[in-house]
């Protein structure tokens, strides 16, 4: 990555401010805005050896979790990435989605987003699944999706997780713009979703409005798709109907 790349992706929204100032996570030895990173250094483990150690499908069927949103609340408290709520300017008002509070900060060029108190989203609070999504979105779309910390908002009981993404200017990709996208990025659709046989990686909500956008030159970015491992079941199918895939890649 050249340098001018490097600061445009190191750029923090204006209203990402921390409680103490930075102090504490100044001292960590990793990249803390980095989903990858944090994955392994809250969990011990890399997101790939997690994929060949353990089956996402089978811990949630039997009710485990890899992280509980408790755990990550008490990780950020610990290592400063508390962020200042009047910072977030939420006077203004944002856009709220299924997931997310969405804020624009237009200096950045980035979106600050907060899921629902106590909670991430369709992961429900399992946030070791909902960093796996953003450390999926990262690699297999080329995303640039920073973990931001947590903050309390007033009167609300429970702590909220904040990312941040570069806004994409557009407008809202069609289910055919889509099904091309993912034919060329070698996923196969099933049953709804779609898997990527040689990957090993599970796409969904594909289709809800404003999860994807299409740009003024045609190509389209995913934004808010629902990225996980496969479950080994599902994979053994695909694999057997496409033909393709031995090993996960991830």
């Amino acid at each position: 990555m050249n340098t001018e790349a490097k600061n445009q992706a190191d750029v923090r929204p204006a209203m990402v401010q921390l409680l103490d100032g930075g102090a504490k996570s100044s001292n960590l030895s990793y990249d803390h805005r980095c989903p990858a990173s944090l994955y392994q250094a809250i969990t011990g483990q890399s997101q790939q050896r997690r994929s060949t150690a353990a089956n996402v499908a089978e811990q949630r069927k039997h009710g485990g979790i890899i992280l509980s949103v408790a755990g990550f609340v008490a990780w950020a408290d610990a290592h400063g990435r508390t962020l200042v709520p009047e910072a977030l300017q939420l006077e203004n008002g944002g856009a709220t989605g299924g997931e997310h509070l969405v804020i624009y900060d237009a200096e950045s060029g980035r979106v600050v987003k907060l899921t629902k108190p106590g909670f991430v989203g369709y992961y429900a609070e399992d946030a070791g699944a909902y960093l796996e999504r953003w450390v999926l979105a990262n690699r297999v779309f080329g995303d640039d999706v920073k973990i931001e910390g947590i903050v309390r908002l007033p009167d609300e009981d429970a702590p909220r997780v904040a990312i941040s993404q570069p806004f994409v200017q557009g407008r809202d990709a069609t289910a055919a713009e889509v099904s091309d996208f993912l034919n060329e990025h070698g996923f196969l659709e099933d049953k709804g979703r779609w898997i990527h046989p040689i990957l090993g990686v599970t796409v969904g909500d594909t289709l809800i409005e404003g999860n994807a956008i299409t740009r003024e030159d045609g190509s389209v970015m995913p934004i808010d798709w629902l990225l996980e491992q496969t479950n080994a079941h599902d994979l053994r199918e695909i694999r057997e109907r496409s033909g393709q895939g031995r090993a996960s890649a991830f």
